[in-house]
């Protein structure tokens, strides 16, 4: 994470968080979580998929004491795609579905609130 900031000492100013890095998804079912099902764990697929992350953004902060910061902040994550298929047995025909995953299924508008300590 690199973050510039315009004029840190303001009691008001603005920063620009900038996030780089790699991330991991995998695709599987919904109701997995819950005691040991042979049907779940014999009749799914597991796909995964590697991605790059680039998020940009921008903060107002404000200056609440010497060591301590409130941030409001924006910004929008950009992946270079995901290539993920969910794949399962249906469970009344017996029949394969596949669905595939929209590669933007991780692109999105976020905002924060960040409450930093420190000394700035």
């Amino acid at each position: 994470m690199f973050e510039p900031i315009v004029l840190p000492m303001s009691p008001v100013h603005v920063s620009f968080p900038i996030i780089l890095g790699v991330g991991g998804v995998t695709a599987n079912p919904a109701n997995g979580w819950g005691e040991y099902n042979s049907y779940y764990y014999d009749n799914y697929y597991y796909d995964t998929d590697v991605y790059f992350v680039f998020e940009p953004g921008v903060d107002v902060e404000f200056n609440i004491a010497k060591c301590f910061r409130i941030a409001l902040g924006a910004s929008y994550r950009l992946t270079d795609g995901i290539n993920l298929t969910y794949k399962y047995l249906d469970k009344i025909t017996g029949d394969p579905v596949s669905i595939v995953i929209d590669k933007n299924a991780l692109n999105s508008f976020n905002a924060s609130v960040s409450l930093k300590f420190g000394w700035f």
